[in-house]
């Protein structure tokens, strides 16, 4: 029973650490995605900029081509950005049900941990009255050993002084 708790509580304080490290993977996959959303709308934006300098028109003038152009770019940004935000936002969501989990969870194994120790406590207690209780018995079974010894050999010693007094009488009729 004692190893048995001691054995969950290892288990216990095993698992918290897994609650520190926490999950790295979800965060580099994230990352390596608005690394390439980043870099999509650098690129996008290079192009944006590049449209705003374009002009095919008459006298080097704008055209609402080269207008719609530059807006139909500057949308393709504001996607992006709002794809970067949206993930962003995602993230921050789940590293906070993450946080959250991990406090429900460690609260929990806590609490388990406290409820243990308690019973390991009580164990202890339980175990140390036992043995002060083995210990009364086998003092009382010294006592009652001795005091069986005792009469046994006094019975004897009366027994053989009898015996020597009828040997004695029986010897004192003969002569």
């Amino acid at each position: 029973m004692y190893i048995f708790k001691v054995l969950i509580l290892f288990v216990l304080i095993i698992t918290s650490f897994e609650i520190v490290l926490g999950n790295p993977v979800h965060s580099d996959g994230d990352r390596e995605l608005m690394l390439q959303i980043l870099n999509e709308r650098k690129e996008k934006f290079s192009t944006y900029t590049q449209s705003l300098d374009d002009a095919t028109g008459i006298f080097g003038n704008k055209t609402k081509k080269d207008i719609k152009n530059s807006q139909k770019i500057l949308v393709e940004i504001v996607k992006l950005d709002n794809r970067l935000i949206q993930l962003l936002n995602q993230k921050i969501d789940f590293e906070g049900f993450e946080k959250m989990n991990s406090e429900y969870d460690h609260f929990k194994k806590e609490s388990i941990l406290n409820v243990l120790k308690e019973d390991l406590k009580r164990s202890d207690l339980r175990l140390g009255l036992l043995n002060q209780k083995i210990e009364d018995q086998k003092a009382k079974m010294n006592k009652l050993i001795l005091t069986i010894i005792f009469l046994s050999s006094m019975f004897l010693l009366l027994v053989i002084k009898s015996l020597g007094k009828k040997k004695k009488s029986k010897d004192g009729e003969n002569n």
